[in-house]
């Protein structure tokens, strides 16, 4: 990369080899919950309903309604605030706002990550002198 042509600020990679980008956040964990049917904006509205930026919404939780099939739309929750409301709470959230005109989900749901106790179990487990993690 020629920084000195590019000093117009701009970071424009070599079209020949691309740009590689490593960066890091706060811990995520994730809440998928599958339902089955078509009906992408009654999903959106339960997306929404547990979004952190609407009032009454949870703490900590970004969302959005994705298809994953023709009959399947999965609400699928980042928790970017694990000590507040516990996967387990964002998910029963996700069926109670989905209960009026959606029914139950179709069974398809996934927590991905571990919780923070979890990790610091499994960092205690590889170095017992994380202790006081």
């Amino acid at each position: 990369f020629d920084y000195a042509r590019h000093n117009d600020g701009a970071l424009l990679p070599d079209p020949r080899i691309g740009m590689t980008a490593v960066g890091a956040t706060e811990y995520v964990r994730n809440v998928n919950v599958c339902f089955t049917t078509a009906e992408m904006a009654r999903c959106r509205q339960v997306a929404t309903a547990v979004r952190e930026r609407v009032p009454g919404g949870v703490r900590g939780v970004e969302s959005m309604a994705l298809w994953h099939g023709p009959e399947t739309i999965e609400v699928a929750c980042n928790l970017r605030d694990n000590t507040t409301h516990p996967s387990v709470l964002v998910h029963r959230i996700i069926e109670e706002a989905a209960r009026v005109g959606l029914g139950r989900p179709s069974g398809e749901h996934t927590i991905i990550g571990y919780s923070q106790a979890e990790l610091r179990r499994r960092a205690q487990e590889i170095n017992p002198r994380l202790a006081d993690l």
